[in-house]
């Protein structure tokens, strides 16, 4: 049960950003295929 709410979870629309970095320059990593730096 856990791991199929975690797999809808990450389905889910990302949130809003609401740190400093956010409105500035950053990191931008894709949001597909589970991308890990």
């Amino acid at each position: 049960m856990v791991l199929n709410n975690e797999y809808k979870r990450r389905q889910s629309a990302p949130g809003p950003k609401v740190s400093q970095n956010a409105f500035g320059k950053e990191r931008r990593y894709p949001m597909t295929s589970k991308f890990q730096p």
